[in-house]
């Protein structure tokens, strides 16, 4: 993925919107929009070369380890009505009851009020939490996930509406919290949320963008074609 991939028809990703593109090359603290983030590596998280397509790459987060990428606070995750993030994720595991984050900004001590945006998987779906004007949100996407499997999820709010797809599939719409978000103040994670120290992510987590100004996907779409741990779908330089 580059900072002007899109994946759905009509719809072309502005580069300077990407404030943030990780996880697309051998160097996992390495931040590929013009932002050049300072990505911290926490507990030795590895770099891995499987990922959801030929050439590829990833990190590989591990439980037991509590691996996780850390990203400073900034004006880059003040969001507002109209955002996308997205990634492809592979579970080893699902070790944890409803919450195993992607990615998030809660405090040490996992206060609802301290977070502004994290979404997590578990057996049963997809959940995005927010701080919605000083409402604490949950809003879980009913799906069927698997182990095992690589998925390209997107969170996406357009016009303060969200929506969560997955492999280019919309399984959640919500029009009913269209409230400002909390402006956290946390350190942002990749394969955690913030400074929260459980609930972590195990397994893998290739090419993660966040543009925080455009609607990326507003309709069903067809992201690449994914691939097993076996086959081959496409190349590094579709990207």
């Amino acid at each position: 993925m580059t900072t002007t991939t899109s994946f759905q028809d009509g719809i072309t990703c502005t580069a300077s919107n990407v404030k943030l593109l990780a996880l697309t090359t051998a160097t996992i603290t390495a931040d590929a929009s013009s932002e050049n983030h300072t990505i911290t590596n926490v507990n030795s998280t590895a770099a891995s070369t499987f990922g959801p397509g030929g050439g590829m790459r990833s990190a590989l987060f591990a439980v037991a380890s509590d691996n996780k990428l850390t990203i400073p606070d900034g004006e880059w995750k003040t969001l507002g009505s109209t955002f996308t993030y997205e990634a492809w994720v592979y579970a080893n595991s699902l070790p944890h009851s409803g919450y195993n984050y992607i990615f998030g900004d809660f405090n040490s001590a996992g206060a609802t009020s301290s977070n502004s945006l994290s979404l997590a998987m578990a057996s049963d779906g997809l959940r995005i939490l927010f701080d919605n004007n000083g409402s604490y949100t949950v809003l879980h996407a009913s799906t069927t996930v698997a182990l095992n499997q690589w998925y390209h999820v997107a969170v996406v709010r357009n016009s303060g509406n969200f929506y969560i797809f997955l492999d280019g599939t919309m399984v959640l719409e919500n029009t009913s919290n269209t409230g400002t978000l909390n402006n956290s103040s946390q350190v942002f994670a990749i394969g955690g949320t913030g400074a929260f120290t459980t609930l972590q992510w195990d397994g893998y987590i290739s090419n993660f963008r966040v543009n925080n100004s455009q609607a990326l996907y507003t309709k069903d779409f067809t992201p690449p074609s994914l691939v097993s741990s076996v086959s081959v779908a496409f190349v590094a330089n579709d990207f």
